[in-house]
């Protein structure tokens, strides 16, 4: 092998390979492609590659439009697809690892890169307080996903991590190890600055592989596994055979189905369990209902992807959303006595103790002691204006105020009692309807609590007068005075089981209230009004 007179520090990034896939062919997309070469390289591992051919960009053409003062031949591009694959002794168990240059990640197959190899081996190496980067994924409400970066290192207080909702996907630090580089980078796979190259990439790849395999992280980081997104393949597949052997009846299952995002229920029509216009609207979404649509036929995981939900507006005649069943359905299940959660068609394996505290701190939320009317309405608005009428309050469903800047638009609440109780109220609904329910509580309380110039605003959007101007005062009213109510309209006659990631919700938003000093109350409404169907919408 040819020598090298200087150590030459190389960028690279490296992917572990699951442990099912013990061959190098296994892991590669098409082995038998006839482009594909391999070049052994002994004591080493196999490179596989593709021929590289320098062509003309494409931007010579879709943007010059081959204009004649160009001369293309003077502009050339070749993609390289390379990946080096490696086997290494590891503990009883050989385990491969992808080294791609250039396009090379594209030759490996998907499901056979370990998922959080680089973000776990980042973790154990960075200090806490040396972050420069974080990628994370909002999964409480409509799923946010957002890459933040500072100038200076720093902690994780400075990226306002919510570790209670937040999934952290990638992070980027400071190394504690001179021979990763000073910066460290991972996700799924691992970047890394390092004096590495094929005569010593085996050592290296052991040192990588042990810091891995590290708990290190927990003592910093622990929060990071409370939930994680479920990614193996094979655990997928048991996940998903559970949730059919209960929807077919084999089993028990906790499933329900619920819409995966805000809709506007001002225009709504009705549910179908299609996109037909011929079709029957149905009022309320109910997983018996979609089994029965099916005719006592078997449904498997492929039929939930390609189902259809639409949701129809009642303006016009047609529909405004669809989603597909399996978007729709929401799911726990219990395997290995770990609970899984289905969430807009994703699973989530939630760690056994963060369960054990959400559980426990939403089991504390007290029960409105008082019965709110059956819902037997039209809609929210209706039942919301039947709800101030009963109470003798006011009905403030629908009635923003523009306030903060911009395009703020905040809802004080659905019904003001004059026994200072703010009632906010919604469907029973998938955890985005729900935690949307709990944030809009969460948003109008810690204003009225903290902001003057709110209530002020408050008092003269809406004209209060007494006693509800009082409820208002200039100076910071006594948040133990005030009440919020949650109030959630369900078909269940069953007690209140909210989506796991919706008590995630309710649980931090609960704390922040009650910090404030305001007593908070969860409200079951029943849902009374009859399963009919809409008649057919005309062609």
């Amino acid at each position: 092998m040819a020598k090298r007179s200087e150590e030459v520090s190389n960028k690279l990034k490296l992917y572990l390979i699951k442990d099912e896939y013990n061959e190098f062919d296994t892991v590669v997309k098409d082995p038998s492609s006839p482009g594909l070469h391999r070049a052994v390289i002994p004591g080493v591992g196999t490179l596989y590659y593709k021929d590289s051919y320098a062509q003309t960009p494409a931007w010579i053409g879709d943007f010059f439009c081959n204009h004649e003062a160009i001369n293309p031949s003077a502009f050339k591009v070749a993609n390289t697809q390379a990946v080096l694959l490696v086997k290494l002794k590891a503990g009883k168990t050989d385990r491969i690892f992808g080294i791609p240059f250039g396009m090379g990640r594209h030759l490996m197959k998907e499901l056979a890169v370990e998922s959080r190899f680089g973000l776990i081996t980042t973790l154990n190496v960075i200090e806490a307080s040396a972050i420069r980067s974080v990628g994370k994924r909002t999964i409480s409400s409509n799923p946010k996903i957002s890459i933040e970066q500072i100038s200076r290192a720093s902690g994780t207080d400075d990226f306002q991590i919510n570790i209670e909702r937040d999934l952290i996907e990638s992070i980027a630090g400071a190394s504690a190890y001179q021979d990763f580089g000073k910066v460290i980078s991972g996700k799924d796979a691992l970047s890394v600055t390092a004096k590495a190259d094929v005569r010593n990439i085996g050592d290296f790849l052991k040192k990588v592989f042990d810091i891995y395999n590290k708990k290190d992280y927990t003592k910093e980081f622990k929060w990071i596994d409370q939930i994680r997104e479920v990614k193996d393949q094979q655990i997928l597949s048991i996940l998903n055979g559970l949730l059919i052997s209960g929807l077919n009846g084999t089993t028990r299952v906790d499933a329900w189905l619920a819409i995966p995002e805000i809709i506007d229920w001002a225009d709504f029509n009705g549910f179908k369990y299609s996109a037909r216009k011929k079709d029957d609207l149905i009022e309320d979404l109910d997983i018996e209902d979609y089994l029965a649509e099916k005719a006592g036929t078997p449904v498997t995981i492929e039929q939930l992807e390609n189902d259809v939900i639409s949701c129809w507006k009642e303006s016009k005649n047609n529909y405004n959303h669809s989603w597909s069943v399996f978007q729709c359905l929401n799911a726990e299940v219990r395997y290995n006595k770990e609970l899984y959660f289905l969430d807009k068609g994703k699973w989530y394996r939630i760690e056994s103790s963060f369960v054990k505290q959400v559980e426990e701190e939403t089991r504390s939320v007290k029960h409105y002691p008082k019965k709110l009317p059956d819902f037997v309405h039209q809609d929210e608005n209706d039942y919301n204006n039947h709800l101030a009428r009963t109470l003798n309050a006011l009905c403030l469903d629908a009635k923003t105020i523009q306030y903060g800047g911009g395009a703020s638009k905040i809802e004080v609440c659905d019904v003001l009692s004059d026994d200072a109780v703010f009632f906010h109220v919604k469907k029973y609904g998938g955890s985005a309807n729900l935690s949307h329910l709990f944030a809009q509580g969460y948003v109008s309380g810690e204003l009225f609590i903290t902001d003057e110039g709110f209530r002020e605003a408050v008092r003269k959007k809406f004209s209060l007068k007494a006693p509800y101007d009082l409820l208002f005062p200039k100076q910071r009213p006594t948040a133990s005075e005030y009440s919020i109510v949650f109030g959630i309209i369900t078909t269940s006659t069953k007690p209140l089981n909210l989506p796991f990631f919706s008590k995630v919700t309710l649980r931090s938003y609960k704390r922040i209230l009650e910090a404030f000093g305001f007593n908070i109350y969860l409200a079951q409404i029943r849902n009374c009004k009859p399963k009919t169907r809409k008649a057919a919408l005309k062609k």
